[in-house]
């Protein structure tokens, strides 16, 4: 606009949110909030939680999570990190997200296999990632400059990383 341009097109993403599914892993407090702003952008939001029935006549529940990243556009995760969570989003669920699709993790860095992640950044299969976790973040020792996402986000734009803030 400093320029004397009134163009939109170079700053919009492919779609509109409003043409978008939004695929919630994890329906509890964050989740549920994360609903309803999708909601009101006019998303259609379904959601995966082995713990979570029914929650509201505008969110749908998908049976399985295999099913919830095949079926969405945006998929962002809000569960716990426990013994049966660490890895889960893995190669092989990776493999089934749509092809241009997103992925939006301020949950734990252990719920990912981060190689796999990088896998399907560069083969292009995923348009995005944004995250704020990463595994053994909390270590002392941790340093996010020797972390190949980070090296990664050096040269690309569709990885965004930001210190856990997503609170």
């Amino acid at each position: 606009v400093m320029k004397g341009q009134w163009n939109r097109r170079p700053f919009a993403g492919l779609s509109m949110l409003s043409n978008m599914r939004l695929g919630i892993v994890g329906l509890g407090r964050l989740g549920s909030m994360v609903a309803k702003y999708a909601i009101a952008t006019g998303m259609e939001v379904c959601f995966f939680d082995p713990y979570v029935v029914y929650s509201s006549p505008d969110v749908s529940r998908c049976q399985t999570l295999e099913e919830l990243v095949s079926q969405s556009d945006i998929v962002t995760v809000h569960i716990p990190h426990e013994n049966k969570t660490t890895g889960i989003f893995d190669k092989k669920l990776f493999s089934l997200f749509k092809v241009g699709s997103y992925f939006v993790n301020t949950s734990r860095g252990e719920l990912v296999d981060q190689a796999a992640l990088l896998e399907v950044l560069i083969q292009g299969k995923l348009s995005g990632v944004a995250m704020d976790v990463f595994e053994n973040e909390f270590n002392p020792q941790f340093n996010i400059a020797q972390h190949s996402l980070w090296d990664y986000a050096q040269s690309k734009t569709n990885l965004i990383l930001t210190p856990h803030i997503g609170g």
